[in-house]
């Protein structure tokens, strides 16, 4: 019988490794499995929490995350489970890559060109 509740959830996933834990989570990553999960009544932030269940556990258990499918394990892996797992050497890098930018305000940009723009009528009185 499929799990119902998270707390379930976690329960049957944390007694899975080696194959059976890959070849749940790939069969768990494609779009009908997410389905029969929202028709059974879980949200799709309950579904969300089973992924990060299933990807905590390939980390707890040093097993490659699988790419492709519904949900992008890696990402998933990299940033929902970091709360609960350290971060792999491999995350770490890669967030460590992303540059902060500085980019031009468009919002401020946006209101002063509206305000040029606008015919605003006779000033308000003060």
């Amino acid at each position: 019988m499929r799990p119902e509740t998270l707390d379930e959830w976690k329960a049957y996933i944390d007694q899975l490794a080696g194959d059976q834990l890959r070849n749940k989570t790939i069969q768990a990553n494609r779009q009908p499995f997410v389905d029969t999960l929202l028709e059974e009544g879980l949200s799709m932030s309950d579904i969300e929490q089973v992924f990060v269940f299933l990807v905590g556990q390939m980390k707890a258990v040093g097993m490659k995350i699988p790419e492709g499918g519904a949900f992008d394990l890696i990402e998933i892996a990299d940033m929902k489970c970091s709360d609960i797992l350290p971060l792999s050497e491999e995350a770490i890098e890669r967030l460590e890559s992303h540059q902060m930018v500085d980019l031009p305000d468009h919002i401020d940009k946006f209101t002063e060109d509206a305000d040029l723009a606008m015919d605003w009528g006779p000033e308000m009185p003060q």
